[in-house]
C-alpha cells in the first residue's frame, strides 16, 4: 500500500491511498488496511483531512507514479489514479 498526502489548500489536504494486489488479497481475508495519520509528515498534522482517495496500482502504475512524483506533478498523479471515473463533458456522471 502506498500513501501520499497532498496539500490542496492553506488548511486542507487529501490522502491518496494506492492498493496493490497483495493488499487486496489481505483485505479479502478480512485483514483490514490501516492508515496511521500520525505517521504522516508533521506538515499535515495541523491541516484538515478533506478527502481520502482509494485507488489501485499495478507495477506499471508504480513506475508512472515515481516518474510523476519526481516531476512533482500532483495534478497528473491524481488524474492518473482517478482515470476510471465516468466523466463526460467535464462533469462526473452518477
Amino acid at each position: 500500500m502506498m500513501i501520499m498526502p497532498f496539500q490542496v489548500s492553506e488548511l486542507e489536504y487529501i490522502l491518496l491511498v494506492l492498493l496493490k494486489d497483495d493488499n487486496i488479497d489481505r483485505i479479502r481475508q478480512y485483514n483490514p488496511a490501516e492508515i496511521n495519520l500520525e505517521a504522516l509528515d508533521s506538515l499535515f498534522h495541523s491541516l484538515k483531512l478533506k478527502e481520502i482517495h482509494v485507488s489501485y496500482a499495478d507495477e506499471v502504475d508504480e513506475t508512472v507514479l515515481h516518474d510523476l512524483a519526481r516531476a512533482q506533478d500532483i495534478g497528473a498523479i491524481l488524474k492518473h489514479f482517478s482515470r476510471g471515473l465516468p466523466v463526460q463533458d467535464g462533469a462526473l456522471q452518477q
